[in-house]
């Protein structure tokens, strides 16, 4: 199962010491509905001492997150009627890209395959990029050997012919 990220952000930079790194100090309780989750690690940076990043797996639904035993960097604990933070995920967590290399009459190419659950930038990015470069790689090949009409990359909502 794939990781998935939870960033947490505290009003103030963070003592980072051993007690922000540890697990055991973030606790998820699970709402009514809510799908198992368990964290499985728990990275901080010196270039971000008011963060912390929570690598988790499963979940989907509400949860409940309390931090304890953190302080901030003047030593003193978090507030405990601010150590808690409520949440939703909303969205299964995306299975990783599937490349499946064949040969063709052009020579070998790949193809991408993943399940889609929602469009982000990101991956309209990579996407747009896959494309480009699948057409410029179509585009030589037809070229080396001589074809006479150029690919269409069907943009313009035209019809091919």
């Amino acid at each position: 199962m794939q990781d998935g990220l939870l960033l947490v952000r505290f009003n103030e930079a963070m003592l980072q010491d051993e007690n922000i790194r540890q697990i055991e100090n973030y606790r998820i309780e699970l709402q009514p509905g809510a799908r198992a989750m368990v964290i499985t690690d728990v990275i901080i940076s010196s270039s971000q001492t008011d963060a912390a990043i929570l690598l988790f797996t499963g979940g989907l639904g509400l949860y409940t997150l309390t931090v304890k035993e953190v302080f901030d960097a003047n030593g003193n604990p978090i507030d405990l009627g601010c150590n808690r933070v409520n949440f939703t995920i909303d969205r299964p967590l995306e299975d990783d890209a599937r490349i499946h290399l064949f040969d063709t009459v052009f020579g070998p190419m790949g193809m991408t395959q993943r399940s889609v659950l929602r469009r982000t930038v990101d991956t309209l990015v990579v996407n747009r990029s896959i494309d480009h470069a699948m057409h410029e790689q179509l585009s030589q090949r037809l070229k080396s050997i001589g074809a006479s009409s150029p690919l269409r990359s069907g943009k313009d909502g035209g019809r091919r012919r």
